[in-house]
């Protein structure tokens, strides 16, 4: 005998509402109706829909969605345990009026089964059944949150465009989005437990390990390295990594969480950068020393110009004046000539000296000129 009542307020998906709707599964008339009187108390919380057995619950579930279900545990068709195959998210209590210690243990063991209250009507049964409810379906509604929440989290995962690896204590790696494969050319599978340093040269690797070690040492929270992969194909790319440390619920280190971008396309146009800096620096040098050397052909050219007057000059005084005066002194004619050897040799020096201090004069005129070329530019 089945007694019927009002059927669900409307037949859309309702998990998070004020009046949940509770199908009610009891074989027994008598007992449906002391049920029926007993849910009067919380009518403004609860909807309760009345069937007598598994089969006409699995018929009304095909169409229908409830908040829980409480059953007996002996029907006419089965168990109430059996429910769990028909509708397995929602929260499922099993009524029983034995206190056979196995079927408790049973259903205990039984994780799909949330709970299960003893027939007891003159000892606060609907009180205990209510409060069993509430947690029953606060429970679920939280579980359904934190499954959107997951759900949310996989789209987000999924469609971003960097990569992202999850390890375990020991560097296996446990995770890994879809763009591990447009990245390394390999599927998640494959990488499934292996450590992504199978991707890097032995000598590399070595280095990254070392620097992980330390963020683990150090408990470092986060933290970026960039270094070069290889591609299933061989082909070689730059990666930037950030890693965030991964804790237990002690507190102790369980893996990293990385985000690993491609940036071969930077790495690219950095080397160019720095290839076309190394070009100017090698430019700026070939100036310098074009602007050494001229400024030593200017400074020699100034310097001989300078000794030739100063050579010159000690001529004339030497003929017009110190030999006449010399050679009445001694009587000697060979004085005139050794003091024009003597000037002679003076006058080698002489313009070595002056050549230097013009090339280092010209040498600072042209590194002014060049700082202000430089800043003008």
């Amino acid at each position: 005998m089945e007694v019927k009542t009002d059927t669900p307020q409307s037949t859309e998906k309702k998990r998070n509402f004020k009046v949940y709707d509770i199908l009610i599964i009891e074989d027994d008339p008598i007992q449906t109706l002391l049920l029926k009187k007993l849910f009067q108390t919380y009518e403004h919380i609860y909807n309760p829909i009345f069937k007598d057995s598994i089969a006409s619950a699995s018929t009304f579930l095909e169409k229908n969605e409830v908040n829980a279900i409480v059953s007996d545990y002996n029907l006419p068709d089965g168990t109430g345990s059996d429910l769990i195959y028909y509708e397995p998210d929602v929260p499922i209590i099993i009524m029983t009026a034995t206190k056979d210690i196995d079927l408790v243990v049973e259903l205990m063991k039984n994780d799909e089964i949330y709970d299960f209250v003893l027939k007891e009507y003159e000892k606060n049964f609907i009180e205990i059944l209510h409060r069993t409810l509430q947690r029953a379906i606060k429970k679920f509604q939280l579980s359904i949150a934190l499954e959107n929440q997951k759900a949310l989290f996989k789209q987000l995962v999924e469609n971003i465009n960097d990569v992202i690896i999850e390890t375990n204590a020991a560097g296996q790696i446990k995770y890994t989005n879809a763009q591990v494969f447009e990245l390394t050319g390999y599927k998640s599978l494959e990488l499934h437990s292996k450590s992504f340093t199978n991707l890097i040269d032995s000598e590399v690797a070595k280095s990254i390990e070392e620097f992980y070690q330390t963020q683990e040492t150090e408990k470092s929270d986060h933290s970026y390295y960039e270094f070069p992969i290889t591609t299933k194909s061989g082909e070689t790319k730059w990666v930037g990594q950030t890693a965030k440390i991964r804790l237990n619920g002690q507190g102790e280190f369980a893996g990293f969480l990385f985000v690993t971008r491609d940036i071969t396309a930077k790495k690219t146009q950095e080397d160019k950068i720095k290839e076309q800096n190394n070009q100017l620096q090698r430019q700026n040098e070939e100036i310098k020393r074009n602007y050494e050397e001229l400024a030593k052909a200017r400074s020699s050219r100034k310097a001989l110009g300078i000794t030739l007057v100063l050579a010159i000059f000690l001529f004339i005084v030497s003929e017009a004046f110190l030999e006449p005066i010399i050679e009445s002194q001694t009587g000697n004619s060979l004085t005139g000539l050794a003091m024009k050897g003597v000037i002679a040799l003076l006058l080698k020096p002489f313009d070595n000296i002056v050549e230097r201090f013009l090339v280092k004069r010209q040498i600072k005129k042209n590194k002014a000129r060049m700082e202000e070329e430089g800043i003008n530019s």
